[in-house]
């Protein structure tokens, strides 16, 4: 892991499309990182994802890892404010980014999500939504005890607030990434992402990469140096709907 307050800037493969991405149904869908958690670095770190939602009736969670309830990082649909959010807790103490979309659950869009955290000197949380930073925290609590969980599509200390809709292309690194960097355009068109869309090379800092293009199966292939493949729970389905 790298250490307090380093920045990186990632390096990238030419615009791609993809075959596959998984739909996961609200209720009990989800994937489990189990091979992720001892590389997730608590200090600093970077999350990059796509996102198409659907209509729901309570808030859900796109990403999450955790030590336990008072500590953990999410990315999550505020659903009763309708927005995208993006919250780190430490110590119990919760500090939050968001971006308002009020028609994330019906707009029948791929949205990119990209958030990063950095408690040491710049001490702050950014979000960025299809290309743009829309949010900067900071002040964050200090963090107490070491991340042993990491889900997509659920909470990681609950089975609680599962995603309804799609998700592709899920990028985890262990250090601060230049976010805007995930577009060749920033600031690109919302919607308009198949011609936006880069693919991470593989570097020492990219510690899970699910491109979600088995098809088929239970297992989500990682194509980050650590081989940390995600285990498919009670089968979410693959789509051929992508960014």
């Amino acid at each position: 892991m790298l250490g307090l307050g380093n920045t990186i800037s990632a390096d990238y493969k030419p615009v791609f499309l993809d075959d596959y991405s998984l739909q996961f149904n609200g209720s009990d869908e989800y994937i489990q990182l189990s091979g992720t958690v001892g590389e997730i670095a608590q200090e600093t770190g970077s999350v990059s994802v796509w996102v198409k939602g659907e209509a729901v009736s309570g808030s859900t969670t796109i990403f999450a890892c955790s030590a336990d309830s008072s500590n953990f990082i999410r990315i999550w649909w505020w659903n009763g404010q309708t927005k995208i959010a993006f919250t780190v807790k430490a110590g119990g103490t919760s500090l939050t980014a968001t971006v308002s979309d009020t028609d994330f659950e019906t707009d029948d869009l791929w949205h990119h999500i990209g958030v990063t955290w950095d408690f040491g000197d710049a001490d702050e949380i950014k979000l960025y939504y299809d290309g743009t930073l829309k949010d900067t925290q900071s002040g964050l609590a200090t963090w107490s005890g070491t991340i042993d969980a990491a889900t997509i599509a659920v909470n990681s200390w609950s089975a609680a607030s599962y995603h309804k809709g799609k998700i592709n292309d899920f990028a985890l690194f262990d250090a601060v990434v230049d976010v805007s960097s995930f577009y060749t355009t920033p600031g690109g068109i919302e919607g308009k992402t198949s011609d936006l869309r880069t693919e991470f090379d593989i570097s020492a800092s990219l510690i899970t990469y699910y491109k979600f293009e088995e098809g088929v199966g239970a297992i989500a292939g990682d194509d980050s140096p650590y081989l940390n493949r995600g285990t498919l729970t009670n089968t979410p389905t693959w789509s051929t709907d992508t960014p």
